[in-house]
């Protein structure tokens, strides 16, 4: 069990669908595992971080806070897992953008290092490009692989 630990993050983003050029985010954060066993994990982390953006041809940049929560859940005698993350952050900057992004679905191993996933995926904007909705959503099924 790691306990607290600091972690970095960076993400980039796209998407001319809601006029969204680009977003990128970087920043620290401190977490903690809270679970960490063969069957179930929770991990929340929360920090601080800086944001450059272009949505709706409107460039800003400015500090940012963020937030992260992790759960997994392996079903005993099973090989389906529960799993859901999401995180949140705040832009503390033009108009406050609240920023959430949610993963929560099944996961099962299905041949060696092979699984199949089924999720409910949910994003929200409290700030949207004009014109855009600030909601989305996708129901997404999919094969992967561990390496």
């Amino acid at each position: 069990r790691r306990g607290w630990y600091l972690a970095a993050t960076a993400n980039y983003e796209r998407d001319p669908i809601r006029d969204l050029n680009h977003r990128f985010t970087f920043g620290a954060h401190l977490g903690h595992d809270f679970l960490d066993s063969s069957h179930n994990f929770l991990t929340i982390k929360a920090g601080a971080g800086y944001t450059d953006e272009n949505l709706g041809d409107v460039p800003t940049s400015g500090p940012t806070g963020l937030w992260e929560f992790e759960f997994r859940h392996q079903f005993k005698r099973s090989k389906l897992e529960f799993v859901h993350d999401h995180n949140l952050a705040y832009q503390n900057y033009g108009n406050n953008n609240t920023i959430v992004r949610s993963n929560t679905g099944l996961r099962m191993d299905i041949l060696w290092d092979i699984y199949a996933t089924a999720t409910y995926r949910f994003n929200y904007e409290s700030e949207p490009a004009p014109g855009k909705f600030g909601k989305d959503s996708t129901l997404a099924f999919g094969l992967g692989a561990k390496f």
